[in-house]
């Protein structure tokens, strides 16, 4: 441009200034600072040589009148290329790092201004032929340093970037990340990364947009790098004069602050300190994972406040950093980078390849940008792709092996643990392979994943927690392949191992399947799992044989090894409250619901403690209504729901629903039938008891028909089920009061004859000699059949039972404040027994059942203690 400027603009011979004020004004400064010897005023061709590209091309576009005919016109078309090009070209003025399209650019406006008629570019169409011709005499170029033109950024001593063949490409995530993180409150900040994944260049890239931002946070910019290998077609080449101690790092980073070089020493040390404590530094250190000492770690540890330390490296600081793992690349990205760094370095056999195979190769590079500059640099030279990607051990060994070495013995185990089982493994799952605690596993998965050798694998689980996996990343897992094979031994033990935990818990999974609300049940979502759910198997068994603290260091061992799994804690739970540890168990239910708060079978389980063993029917049934609403159509929630609507007195909505229940009971299975007829009939006694303290007489003989029905289906269904004992005897005498009171003798006569029919049932409960006594005695006084009455009386005596002496003696002792019953005490055991006064005999009325009244009764008991029934007075 400058040339097409003096050959057509004549700029000394103009009579008017070709440059406006304020550009003579910076030509000329440029001028003196170039020649200050010079005192005289240049002209105005000398001045055109200080101009920049922008500057002559804007003087260009100014007197396009006085190019020839068409020129001008060209120029304006011109215009948008031109301006794309001054970007480039500060680029390269400055040193700064190329961008993916810099070289198509360039290539593009070359091509538009040469194809001009009217202008002729006579050193751009000179160039390009010698490119074509020589393309390796650009390596002898030197970019001039104007003093006049350096930026004005922060000082710094960066390198020049390794990646302006191809520019930087992609990752503009990552870029701002980082650039936020340096910027931001954290003091240390590492890039993580597999070897060759790019965490130096990503870093280069981000600090010189750094240098270049109007944020000025920094004073200074000191790099300082600890490579001390590098990989070529030809496999690792050492570094020569690379930093290999602290002491050369020291040296290194003391340089560009102007500290004195001299010996190392305590002195040096502090001076370093001071001249970091002077200046705000970002102190880069690169590849950090070549030097790893405790003096190094005391010094990062002891920088100043004011001094922010961005490292790239392997292998993490521990607790002293904020860690930005940095990944390979992604699809596009990875074939962008293979297909332009074949073109610049003219490997057409690439270059031209279709899209599915450049991201075939890629993928078997796994997308790292090391492995493709290796990929490609390496068929450059000859070597058959094929060959290239099966053999890659200088790679592998390049990228993995340094930082492998420098991991404990423990951490080599685990790693040979989990390349023998050949998929991603959980924390309990490699605790269970190592045969080593939680917590040691934990700490050696902790060390492994500061080398980023591993990867996290986070999988939603069906009640929407969150469990993670550890696998190898790809690189690593085929680095490992190759050169760190686990030992037969090893892989035979892992296999062992994994097929012992699966048919362990395959029962399990049957189980669970087929009663998911069995308190014993376990239910297992993942193989993470499968371990916990082992040990809660041996702790239930061992719970079974009385080993309570057996059991309960099983559990301990599964919090250790799933602390987030709600199984282990419905387990515990399960165990303390059989153990009348109550507390314990409702603190396990809790956690168990608060990490799976959706499972209906936690609130199903819950329910029944709290009914059963804290006698708090309220609460269980809040917790069943829970449960109904997560699984509205479940029997055993239905049927359990029912019960605890009968024991808040809703007895209706309770019957209404094993009502329901009835209808269908045969279809399901045995266990499910059973406890809803015992469970109905439970129901069916709190509505007689109801009805006989309504004096409800025609309800009760209602209900009398319901029970007749419903026992004897069960009594057919389960002949032997001594299960049914108590309700059975429960309703049984509850037909035989109402049967008294309303003096019906077929009532009492149907209660006699399942009576002696289910006596192998009923004999099973304890509370059958006083119901045997009480529906005998019934029958006497209502006079019912000889041959009923006679079987009665001889049950009666086959249980060593004299019924001329059922009733017992005794004295009322005390009538309570709600007037409807006392206490009575025994002349024969010296007991109180409880009356109500629905258990009067018939004709006896309350009025007479006063204070020290003698009576006779007929003893027995229920739930809360010694009971009295079939109270009379007695002179």
């Amino acid at each position: 441009m400058r040339s097409l400027l003096r050959d057509f603009a004549i700029f000394d011979a103009m009579p008017n200034d070709p440059f406006n004020p304020e550009q003579r004004r910076k030509l000329e400064e440029r001028y003196t600072q170039s020649q200050p010897e010079s005192s005289s005023t240049p002209p105005n061709s000398i001045l055109l040589d200080y101009t920049d590209f922008f500057e002559s091309y804007e003087l260009m576009i100014k007197y396009r009148s006085l190019l020839p005919q068409g020129a001008g016109e060209e120029l304006q078309v011109a215009r948008q290329p031109m301006e794309h090009l001054v970007g480039i070209r500060n680029r390269v003025m400055h040193s700064r790092p190329l961008e993916p399209d810099d070289f198509a650019t360039v290539y593009d406006a070359s091509v538009t201004l040469l194809n001009h008629k009217n202008l002729k570019w006579s050193s751009l169409k000179a160039t390009r032929s010698r490119l074509t011709e020589e393309p390796s005499f650009v390596l002898s170029l030197r970019i001039p340093e104007y003093p006049w033109l350096q930026p004005n950024g922060i000082p710094h001593n960066l390198p020049l970037p390794e990646f302006d063949d191809t520019g930087y490409i992609g990752r503009l995530k990552d870029r701002d990340d980082i650039t936020k993180l340096i910027l931001g409150h954290h003091r240390i900040v590492t890039i993580l990364g597999e070897g060759g994944v790019g965490k130096t260049a990503t870093l280069v890239k981000c600090l010189y947009d750094l240098i270049d931002s109007i944020n000025k946070q920094f004073d200074m910019i000191i790099w300082v790098s600890l490579k001390n290998q590098v990989l070529t077609a030809s496999g690792a080449q050492d570094i020569a004069n690379s930093i290999t101690s602290v002491t050369g790092l020291y040296k290194a980073i003391a340089k560009p602050l102007g500290v004195p070089d001299r010996e190392l020493s305590t002195n040096i040390l502090s001076d370093l300190h001071e001249y970091l404590s002077e200046f705000k530094i970002l102190l880069a250190i690169d590849n950090l994972e070549t030097i790893q000492t405790n003096e190094l770690q005391e010094f990062i540890r002891d920088l100043p406040p004011h001094t922010k330390l961005v490292i790239t490296s392997r292998i993490g600081l521990g607790e002293l950093e904020i860690r930005r793992p940095l990944q390979p690349l992604n699809e596009a990205e990875a074939a962008q980078l293979l297909r332009r760094y074949s073109q610049v370095h003219a490997v057409d056999s690439l270059a031209k390849l279709p899209q599915t195979d450049i991201i075939h190769f890629c993928k078997r590079l796994h997308f790292n940008p090391l492995a493709i500059r290796w990929f490609v640099t390496s068929v450059q030279r000859g070597t058959a792709i094929q060959s290239l990607l099966s053999h890659q051990s200088d790679l592998l060994s390049f990228c993995v092996q340094n930082v492998y070495e420098k991991l404990s013995d423990e951490s080599h185990y685990i790693l040979e643990i989990m390349i023998a089982a050949r998929r991603p493994l959980g924390e309990a799952e490699l605790a269970y392979l190592a045969n080593r605690s939680a917590i040691s596993v934990r700490q050696q998965i902790f060390e492994i994943s500061g080398t980023m050798i591993l990867k996290q694998i986070h999988k939603k689980l069906l009640d929407s927690t969150i469990e993670t996996q550890y696998a190898l990343t790809e690189f690593s897992r085929q680095y490992f392949e190759t050169h760190r094979r686990p030992s037969s031994q090893t892989v035979q033990m892992v296999s062992s191992r994994l097929s012992e935990l699966a048919s362990a818990v395959e029962s399990a999974g049957r189980f669970t399947d087929s009663d998911p609300y069995n308190p014993r049940a376990i239910r297992i979502r993942s193989n993470n799992d499968r371990v916990a759910a082992r040990l809660l198997q041996i702790a239930l068994v061992e719970s079974q044989r009385k080993s309570p603290e057996r059991a309960m260091g099983l559990i301990t061992q599964a919090k250790n090894v799933a602390p987030t799994y709600p199984e282990v804690y419905k387990i515990s739970a399960f165990i303390k409250a059989n153990t009348n540890d109550y507390h314990g168990a409702q603190e396990d239910y809790e956690q168990a619901i608060e990490l799976s708060p959706d499972a209906p079978q936690l609130y199903f389980l819950y329910a029944g403690f709290c009914a059963y063993k804290l006698n708090d029917s309220t609460q269980a049934l809040a917790l069943i209504d829970r449960a109904n609403q997560l699984d509205p159509n479940n029997l055993n929630v239905l049927a359990d729901r029912a019960r605890y609507l009968a024991f808040t007195g809703r007895i209706d909505e309770a019957w209404a629903i094993f009502e329901k229940l009835l209808n269908d009971v045969s279809k399901h299975n045995v266990r499910f039938q059973i406890k809803t007829y015992d469970k109905s009939l439970n129901c069916l006694h709190r509505m007689m008891e109801r009805a006989r303290e309504s004096r409800d007489i025609q309800r009760a003989t209602s209900l009398a028909a319901t029970i007749f029905r419903i026992i004897d289906a069960a009594s057919s269904a389960f002949p032997s089920e001594t299960s049914f004992a108590h309700s059975f005897c429960d309703t049984l005498q509850d037909i035989a009061f109402a049967a008294a009171r309303s003096k019906n003798k077929d009532l009492i006569t149907q209660v006699a004859i399942r009576f002696i029919e289910l006596n192998n049932i009923l004999t099973h409960d304890k509370s059958f000699h006083p119901s045997l006594v009480s529906i005998a005695n019934t029958a006497n006084a209502l006079n019912i059949d000889p041959e009923s009455r006679d079987s009665l009386a001889k049950l009666a005596e086959d249980h060593g039972i004299n019924l001329s002496k059922g009733h017992i003696i005794g004295t009322v002792t005390r009538i309570h404040a709600d007037g409807r019953s006392g206490l009575i005490l025994s002349d024969h055991d010296k007991v109180d027994y409880f009356f109500h006064f629905e258990r009067l005999m018939p004709h006896v009325r309350w009025k007479d059942v006063c204070l020290g009244a003698r009576v006779s009764f007929v003893a027995g008991a229920n739930r809360q203690g010694p009971l009295a029934s079939y109270v009379e007075v007695v002179d």
